[in-house]
This record gives C-alpha cells, sequence and structure tokens, in this order.
C-alpha cells in the first residue's frame, strides 16, 4: 500500500444532451493527503467522485493516480486499477443483509485472485477488529446499527488495501455521535496506512478535520485551500 498523488488536468464530463457537467481546469492533490468535496446538489460532487474511480469516463482531459491516466486504460485495465488500488465507501453501505460483518469485509476475496484472497481476509479481520467491530460475530448484517453497518462498509473498502479511499458522503444518515466516531475512525484508517482520502460531504464538521476541500458550483471548483 502506498498512496498515491492526484492530477487533474482539463477535465470535463458532457451529458448525452451535451450539458456540461464538470469542468476542472487544473487539480492536484499530494498522496496521503485527505480532501473534503464540497457544494451543493447538482454541483457535480458524485460526478467529480465517480471520475476518480474510473466510474465515470472523462469527455477531455485527464486523470492521473500517480503515473496512471485513468482516461487512458481500457475497461479491463480500469477494472484492474481500481480493484488494486481504490476503496470505496458508499453512502447506503450497499451490504449484503444475509452475510455476517466479516463476510461482508471480506467480499472482495470471492472476485481476487487465489494467492490474494488469504491476505484480503486478514485485513478484514484487522480493519472490523480497528473499527470496534467483532469479526467472529455471525448475526446477518441487517441486525446492526446505521453506524456500525457503515464501519463494516469502511472495513471491506481497507480490506482492499487500497492507495487511495473515496466515500460518499460517509456521515449523512448518521446521528451526531456516530458521524464523529466514523470520522475519527476514517482519519484513524488513514493515518495508520497513509493511503489518500477524499469524501464528498455536507457534513461541516467532517470537511473541517480534513488536510483541503474543494468547494464545486456548476461543475466547476468555486475554491480550493488547505482546510
Amino acid at each position: 500500500m502506498a498512496a498515491l498523488p492526484l492530477a487533474l488536468r482539463n477535465v470535463t464530463v458532457t451529458a448525452a444532451s451535451g450539458r456540461g457537467l464538470l469542468n476542472i481546469p487544473d487539480y492536484t492533490l499530494p498522496a496521503g493527503q485527505s480532501l473534503a468535496i464540497l457544494g451543493p446538489s447538482g454541483a457535480g460532487k458524485s460526478t467529480l467522485l465517480h471520475v476518480l474511480s474510473g466510474l465515470r469516463r472523462v469527455s477531455t482531459g485527464s486523470v492521473h493516480w500517480g503515473a496512471t491516466d485513468l482516461a487512458t486504460l481500457t475497461e479491463t485495465r480500469l477494472s484492474a486499477f481500481r480493484r488494486r488500488h481504490i476503496g470505496q465507501i458508499f453512502q447506503d453501505f450497499l451490504l449484503f443483509d444475509e452475510m455476517s460483518a466479516l463476510e461482508n469485509a471480506a467480499v472482495a476475496r470471492q472476485f481476487a485472485p487465489g494467492p490474494e484472497r488469504a491476505e484480503i481476509l486478514r485485513r478484514a479481520v484487522q480493519s472490523l477488529t480497528s473499527l470496534g467491530l467483532d469479526p467472529q460475530e455471525t448475526r446477518r448484517a441487517t441486525t446492526y446499527s446505521g453506524g456500525e453497518r457503515q464501519r463494516i462498509a469502511v472495513a471491506r473498502a481497507l480490506a482492499q488495501g487500497p492507495d487511495v479511499l473515496l466515500a460518499d458522503e460517509p456521515t449523512a444518515s448518521l446521528d451526531r455521535t456516530s458521524a464523529e466516531r466514523l470520522t475519527d475512525d476514517l482519519l484513524a484508517a488513514a493515518q495508520r496506512t497513509g493511503l489518500s482520502l477524499i469524501c464528498v460531504t455536507h457534513d461541516p464538521a467532517l470537511a473541517t478535520r480534513l488536510d483541503r476541500t474543494l468547494r464545486l458550483a456548476h461543475g466547476a471548483p468555486e475554491m480550493s485551500h488547505a482546510a
């Protein structure tokens, strides 16, 4: 695991209708830094996060994680890069409710090459433990609280051993106490592993604890600065 620097150059995303969704002339984030992406609904935050994960192709420009430009990769190589380098945390958790916490956290091993599966399981156990969850607990994920379910989702992302962790509104569905604990957990994981952390958020309490902020309006940067 080694954090990757980010460099966006002349990035645009255009909808099929021709409407511009994103326009970022130039942006860089040093390796190992944390970033909050802010802005009102419809500002382009989720589009940018999808661009950073390779789930959305750019219309023009380059998206460099280290030496790799996502815009130049085939779908096969893009999927391989995402699996190896990028962990994702989704707003609605996307857990398998019938599975246990550990089965959810280690789900990536089902799709990984044989030699990697034991390491994914080891990291899943370690991540659940560090997040205050018992990896030996067999009850189904649906029985956990919202905060616990989000921590299972974090453990799942960390089990991949990512260099970059992308989170979409990670505290949105949590009460204040759970949101603060999850923020602590995310920052501790970033510090422990050295990964780059990027969060789309409306939560000012989360944003102020990250290294940098990038505010979008109508798909373009409004301002960017260290937090």
